[in-house]
């Protein structure tokens, strides 16, 4: 399968609003990979949420949110690659289900790190 077209697969699993198949099945690292990416995108859709959430309630730092989070975003990438090292060759595959889970947990944490700023 051509890279561009499998991540266009992934894109649409990841924004569809029931989980895929292979969540029930993980049967291996294609699969997991998959389930991965729809609670990546999950979560990303959460992060996107307050981050529009805070832009609608304090319009006068829209800039300055969207700074930071294009630094965080950055930030998430980075340790995320890190984490995962793909030029480990021991990990072999595993290294983009490390990257996946630490990009899921990061954006999870991220949500509710902005959500509980600014909680009334």
């Amino acid at each position: 399968m051509r890279p561009i077209l499998a991540l266009l697969l992934s894109a649409a699993t990841a924004l569809a609003d029931t989980p895929p198949g292979t969540c029930e099945t993980q049967a291996n690292i294609p699969e997991m990979a998959d389930c991965l990416t729809y609670h990546l995108g999950l979560a990303e859709r959460e992060l996107g949420n307050a981050l529009s959430d805070l832009r609608s309630r304090f319009p006068q730092t829209s800039t300055l949110l969207d700074q930071s989070q294009a630094s965080w975003a950055s930030y998430r990438d980075a340790t995320c690659y890190y984490a995962a090292d793909p030029s480990d060759f021991a990990r072999g595959s595993e290294s983009i289900l490390i990257e996946l889970s630490c990009k899921r947990t990061e954006t999870e944490r991220r949500a509710a790190s902005l959500r509980a700023m600014f909680t009334d």
